[in-house]
Parts: structure tokens; C-alpha cells; sequence
């Protein structure tokens, strides 16, 4: 078991990121099977040392990608498990998802 810090200039910053009712981080930390807790502007990742990588680099790239965008608001999220090559995406699912969720953004 090993933990990670990640901390945020803002505390408004992890308010987008943790999502509505935290469904982002909920959904973070049963995909990767990590807990995430977080205190003021600190977020602590504790699980499996591989496991704890890749939920912080989620976290950091959810951060960063709603960071480029002034007006820019979470509006939901859409998981495409198994996706981890380029192409797999194609005909998944969660690609329709995705498409319908921006189209209504």
C-alpha cells in the first residue's frame, strides 16, 4: 500500500473535480480500487502503488483540462472501460454517450 498527495492552488479547483455529489472522484476510486480523501487543498491517494499512478494522473488531467477553460463548467462524465490502445474506442458504447452528453452541454 503507498499514498500520493496532490495539491491544488484552490480549494475551488478540486470542486470541479471532485464532481457533483463527488461522482467523479467515487467513480476515480472504484475504477482503480483507491481511496481518495482530501483536506483544505490536499488530496491524499492511498491504495496499490500502480493503481495510486494512474488515479492521480486521472485526477491531475481532469484538473488539468478543466484548468485550460475560463468558462469552462464539469458538466458530467462518461467511463470507457477497457479503452487502452488508440482505435479501441471506436464502436464503444460509451463513445454514443459522450457524443449525446456535449451535444445537450
Amino acid at each position: 500500500m503507498t499514498e500520493r498527495i496532490i495539491n491544488a492552488e484552490r480549494v475551488e479547483q478540486l470542486i470541479d473535480v471532485f464532481g457533483s455529489f463527488d461522482a467523479n472522484i467515487k467513480q476515480i476510486e472504484a475504477e482503480f480500487g483507491v481511496k481518495v480523501t482530501n483536506r483544505d487543498t490536499e488530496l491524499k491517494i492511498q491504495g496499490d502503488v500502480e493503481q495510486v499512478d494512474y488515479a492521480a494522473r486521472a485526477i491531475e488531467g481532469l484538473g488539468g483540462f478543466i484548468d485550460c477553460f475560463e468558462r469552462a463548467r464539469f458538466a458530467g462524465s462518461v467511463f470507457a472501460g477497457g479503452v487502452t490502445a488508440p482505435g479501441e474506442i471506436a464502436g464503444h458504447p460509451a463513445l454514443a454517450a459522450a457524443r449525446e452528453m456535449g451535444r445537450k452541454a
